[in-house]
């Protein structure tokens, strides 16, 4: 296949992904960008899950989704626990796994310490400019559980 088609399946499958999840603006400006050819990036991450208010329980497993367009990996995860502190490794290269539903996705063993803003970090290893993150979300731990 040529690239230029190549590419537009890319920005296809990329499209209705971010309409499925209901980010109707990213789709129509990602769209704009690649027929009006600004000179913006058409590579990036697209971090699926942990969303926005999410709350992941310390102890449990939970899927990292991603969606890299244009770039096929691999990949470094991070966490950060706190705004503007440090970046946590959760693995320094996965290409991961593909879901049902076409995400990439890391499974992940959410670990302490507690926070109500952790976020996560996704970087393209072959093009670290490329990086995505998620929505600001919450790891707990059970009150009935050993601290």
């Amino acid at each position: 296949m040529d690239y230029p088609r190549r590419g537009i399946l890319t920005l296809l499958f990329a499209m209705n992904k971010l309409l499925q999840k209901g980010g109707l603006a990213v789709a129509v400006l990602a769209t704009l960008v690649a027929l009006m050819g600004l000179g913006i990036p058409s590579q990036f991450v697209d971090v699926h899950a942990p969303a926005t208010g999410d709350r992941w329980r310390v102890g449990h497993t939970y899927a990292i989704e991603w969606l890299g367009v244009e770039v096929a990996g691999p990949y470094r995860i991070e966490l950060q626990r706190q705004p503007r502190g440090k970046w946590e490794m959760i693995t320094r290269s996965t290409y991961g796994y593909g879901t049902d539903d076409g995400w990439l996705a890391y499974d992940w063993r959410a670990t302490g310490p507690v926070t109500r803003r952790a976020q996560i970090r996704i970087t393209a290893l072959d093009h670290p400019e490329v990086v995505g993150y998620s929505g600001i979300f919450t790891i707990y731990r059970d009150s009935h559980s050993a601290r």
